[in-house]
């Protein structure tokens, strides 16, 4: 576990290997992380000084600096120094929340895009993510291919309880 950073400013966390839907400020890819305490939350805020990389783990020490257009366009987290990186294993997986009405995927060819980002995807499933639900949150199960072109897969859609 990592031990919180000096003073008030420094912080230490584990930044996780995937990126998820989220509403920001915009609709984005937040990163994860897991703090010291263990929780584990998604980061709204700009990541800097570091390139998160799909399929990437870093514990990371870093500060938080106000982003140029105030608290409504949120912050940047600084990354003063990375402690350690771990590559997971080709087939972890992560469950992203898809909001009632949300367009996340769009058609990109034989696989789908999430905000340019391609994921892999059986043919009916990948009609399936493109549908927008309008009546219920849906679930996505993704997992890591190991395959720098094509980093994750979708392998499931299913109603969110």
């Amino acid at each position: 576990m990592l031990l919180a950073g000096c003073g008030d400013d420094t912080r230490t966390t584990t930044l996780q290997w995937y990126r998820t839907p989220c509403h920001g400020p915009f609709p984005q890819l937040c990163p994860a992380d897991r703090d010291a305490t263990g929780e584990l939350r998604f980061v709204y805020d700009a990541v800097t000084d570091y390139e998160l990389t799909w399929g990437v783990e870093a514990d990371v020490r870093y500060h938080v600096e106000p982003g140029p257009d105030g608290e409504d366009a949120g912050d940047y987290w600084v990354v003063d120094t990375v402690l350690a990186e771990r590559t997971v294993t080709p087939g972890a997986a992560v469950t992203w929340s898809v909001g009632i009405g949300e367009t996340w995927f769009t058609a990109a060819g034989d696989h789908v895009e999430v905000l340019g980002e391609p994921v892999a995807c059986a043919p009916a499933l990948c009609a399936e993510l493109t549908t927008v639900d309008a009546t219920a949150r849906r679930l996505v199960d993704v997992e890591f291919t190991g395959d720098a072109a094509m980093p994750l897969r979708a392998v499931a859609v299913r109603p969110a309880p």
